[in-house]
């Protein structure tokens, strides 16, 4: 681009995981750059700092000027006053994420929504649910979140946290939860919960096949324990069946409650097809035979928050007065 050159109207999506932070940069409704860095231990404003560097790489890179940010985080947020309420598996605790972010990128708009709910807009605008209007999407990762779009609206909540799923209980007085609770979906069937699993058969069990993948019991991870269940790790394999069996029983429990005529699986333990099909077999095998919801895996795999946030960002540009956004995915 020649020197004094107007640079293209744009803005910024960012996706704030457990472990990775993704962020795109958007110039006329396409994705223009990319950049990815780990979320780590930092501290929420050195976290801050951090998304905010790679974002100014970004727009330098892409010749964008930069007019909106639309960030999606797993948590309570308060959208209004832009603040993270909690996290469960990030620094943030009432921390104003959008001022942090705001005013260092030259006090453009930014936009907090839960990162759940941009994945189920991101789904729903992608064709995952074909021509059915009632959508459930659930993100399992280094925590588990949901985003519901119903009758073609994006369900927030009274109180902005609708989709907790993560921290309905499924076993009363169980494991130690990252929300402080015991016996929350997301401290059996998530990523970290399933490494947690994993590290304390290891320190159990010093002779397994987990064993034989990973440097003792502080360097397990999910994958590792899905990579021995596929191996033939019995353990392993009762950890994500006993995962898999907990995921079943929270939708049987939406089917209840709101009864979605899709339910959406992403996120990255989808990523693993050992993962992914048997939990699929689990959802045929228990829930099968019956009516229910269509229980399929993301159309947009990675990058379900993204394309959702995405679209947020361009009802952002070209309404800039109302939260359309998240009321028509």
């Amino acid at each position: 681009m020649a020197r004094g050159a107007p640079r293209a109207r744009g803005g910024l999506v960012v996706d704030i995981g457990g472990t990775k932070v993704a962020a795109a940069l958007v110039r006329e409704g396409e994705i223009a750059a990319r950049a990815r860095l780990d979320t780590g231990d930092r501290p929420a404003e050195v976290l801050a700092s951090d998304i905010v560097s790679a974002a100014r790489q970004l727009v330098q890179r892409a010749a964008v000027s930069l007019e909106a940010v639309v960030v999606a985080v797993p948590g309570t947020i308060d959208r209004k006053a832009g603040v993270v309420v909690n996290a469960a598996n990030l620094p943030f605790c009432n921390f104003p994420l959008s001022a942090a972010l705001s005013h260092r990128l030259g006090d453009v708009r930014v936009i907090l929504e839960d990162d759940a709910n941009c994945g189920a807009v991101g789904e729903a605008s992608a064709g995952s649910a074909g021509k059915l209007r009632d959508l459930v999407y659930i993100t399992l990762s280094t925590g588990i979140g949901m985003g519901a779009v119903m009758g073609g609206q994006l369900v927030v909540g009274a109180h902005g946290s609708a989709g907790e799923l993560g921290h309905v209980t499924v076993a009363p007085g169980g494991r130690l939860c990252g929300c402080g609770r015991r016996g929350c979906l997301e401290a059996y069937a998530s990523g970290r919960a399933i490494a947690s699993l994993g590290s304390e058969l290891l320190t159990a069990k010093s002779g397994s096949l987990l064993a034989a993948s990973v440097a003792g019991a502080a360097k397990v991870t999910a994958q590792a324990v899905i990579g021995a269940a596929e191996r033939g790790d019995g353990d392993c394999l009762q950890i994500i069946d006993n995962a898999h069996s907990r995921i079943v029983d929270a939708v049987r429990m939406l089917q209840f409650v709101i009864d979605p005529e899709v339910v959406v699986l992403g996120g990255g333990l989808m990523a693993s097809p050992f993962f992914n099909d048997r939990l699929l077999g689990a959802f045929r095998s228990q829930l099968g035979g019956g009516p229910g919801p269509l229980v399929r895996p993301s159309v947009c795999g990675d990058d379900s928050v993204i394309v959702g946030a995405m679209h947020i960002l361009s009802v952002a540009l070209g309404n800039r007065d109302g939260d359309e956004a998240r009321e028509r995915p």
